[in-house]
């Protein structure tokens, strides 16, 4: 693994050169089976550069990218291209602007991304009614699954999960989805001009924009009664006709109880308390408003 560790970067840095980007040092930032990643310093600013072993996805990231860059919830990419090598094995390459990390939660930077997002996720709707239904089966299934299995581990809190399978397994959701991050987590999440931005855009493509929100909600530990639901769907329904207009809000609600399902499953499996707490918490609060 040292090896190869050794050939990806040496082949980095000829890359960079052949770009024409000069650099102070370059840094593996992650090795995986999406691309190796590196944060290149040029001296005023950072780089970050991605090696794509996978070409599909570096032309479905390319797509999606170019999209998210126009509604200002992707920062923007400075180069990309092919660069077909087999050893190492390389197939495409993507140069973008370095996000900061998030070191404080700041409410109104955070609201911001979310306007953005919606504007996003409401901008790129799909109504494909056999892909969505395809989709909701599985969340169904998903749903089933994660009930009969938490109500067993988790006693106390059973009569919640009772409610999610009485609430969810009778409701019809819009059938919408958009182009969406997909996996959104506070890891990715950076600041660049004062904004902020998702980067790691490579599982990107069709799926729930209202799933996509829930993780934001979750990720920045958000309070839903400080009017971040409201600040997500006043945006969203600026772009959607008014047929579907007084179902938007509903449907968010139960996005999140899925999402939620699923998260407390995994956070249980984890054993991590403060992350359960706070989803238990979640799950309560949305089951009340609706």
């Amino acid at each position: 693994m040292h090896e190869e560790r050794k050939k990806y970067i040496d082949f980095a840095k000829k890359l960079l050169h052949s770009r024409g980007i000069e650099f102070n040092d370059i840094i593996p930032a992650s090795l995986g089976q999406k691309g190796l990643v590196y944060i290149v310093d040029v001296g005023s600013h950072k780089l970050v550069l991605r090696l794509y072993r996978n070409l599909v996805k570096f032309v479905r990231s390319s797509f999606v990218r170019k999209i998210a860059e126009r509604f200002e919830v992707s920062v923007k990419v400075r180069d990309k291209g092919l660069c077909f090598r087999l050893n190492p094995l390389v197939f495409a390459f993507m140069i973008e602007d370095y996000l900061e990390s998030i070191v404080e939660f700041d409410k109104e930077k955070i609201k911001d991304f979310i306007k953005r997002l919606s504007h996003f996720h409401s901008s790129t709707l799909l109504k494909v009614p056999l892909i969505f239904s395809y989709f909701w089966n599985k969340w169904l299934k998903d749903v089933l699954q994660n009930v009969d299995y938490l109500s067993k581990e988790m006693q106390k809190d059973k009569e919640i999960f009772t409610k999610v399978l009485e609430v969810v397994s009778k409701y019809k959701p819009l059938p919408i989805l958009s182009i969406c991050h997909k996996d959104i987590y506070l890891d990715n999440f950076g600041i660049y001009n004062e904004k902020i931005f998702l980067f790691d855009w490579d599982a990107s493509w069709i799926f729930s924009p209202f799933f996509d929100f829930s993780q934001v909600i979750f990720s920045f530990r958000l309070d839903i009664s400080d009017n971040v639901i409201d600040t997500y769907v006043v945006e969203f329904l600026k772009s959607v006709d008014n047929a579907i207009a007084d179902r938007v809000r509903e449907d968010v609600f139960i996005f999140m109880i899925i999402f939620l399902m699923q998260k407390i499953k995994k956070v249980y499996w984890k054993k991590e308390r403060d992350n359960i707490e706070y989803s238990v918490r979640l799950l309560r609060n949305v089951l009340e408003i609706l």
